[in-house]
């Protein structure tokens, strides 16, 4: 009985349907964050206060008791290693910055190869080449040169869309890249209330992204 309330709880008018949720870069100080999680989730919260989300939510909603899948989950990671796991939410953001190279002081030692985690760093002409459809986005390469040769772009923020588990398991598509976080949420608000307006009953977020858009469609943002 005790597990059963755990996942599954009755349908009180005030349930929290959206769930907005952080990695902990900034409360552990976390060597990789790129960018403030905190200043993203209060700006997420703030046009979810404006845009009634809760509500909506729970006026489309045709469940006697609220499931752990039935809720609504934004999830904002302060950098590419994705602590938060935002490619198994509904909406994911994600910090992640372009580094570039430069000749001056480069020894072509190769150190950035050795630590690159999605190996996206070849050496050509005894320089660094990023390949950017592999690249993540991490700092691990600029904190591994010896001369200091590798830099950092502004920080930027990734938007996936339509992560689920359960049955059939999503990864949410990368839908946007912007250094705005205003380009970020006026995506994430014309795709919520298209769900909101013309998603089947009982129809999940990422099936309702898959049935209706898809991949091609978003990336062309």
């Amino acid at each position: 009985m005790e597990q059963q309330q755990m996942i599954s709880v009755p349908k009180p008018a005030d349930e929290e349907m959206l769930i907005i949720e952080c990695c902990r870069s900034e409360v552990s100080h976390c060597p990789n964050v790129l960018t403030k999680t905190g200043r993203i989730k209060e700006a997420v919260e703030a046009w979810a206060r404006e845009n009634r989300i809760q509500e909506r939510l729970r006026e489309r909603f045709y469940e006697s008791r609220v499931l752990f899948h039935h809720k609504f989950r934004i999830s904002v990671s302060g950098c590419p290693n994705a602590c938060s796991r935002p490619q198994i939410a509904d909406v994911g953001i994600v910090g992640y910055v372009q580094p570039q190279s430069k000749p001056e002081g480069c020894i072509a030692c190769g150190a950035c190869l050795r630590v690159c985690p999605d190996e996206a760093i070849t050496l050509k002409d005894n320089l660094p080449v990023f390949d950017r459809a592999i690249c993540q986005g991490c700092n691990f390469c600029r904190d591994a040169c010896p001369n200091n040769c590798i830099t950092l772009s502004h920080p930027k923020l990734r938007l996936l869309l339509g992560g689920k588990l359960g049955r059939h398991p999503h990864l949410g598509y990368s839908a946007m890249e912007s250094e705005n976080l205003g380009d970020i949420l006026s995506l994430v608000k014309e795709v919520i209330g298209n769900y909101l307006n013309q998603a089947k009953t009982r129809e999940r977020f990422a099936d309702f992204i898959i049935r209706t858009k898809g991949k091609e469609c978003y990336e062309q943002h």
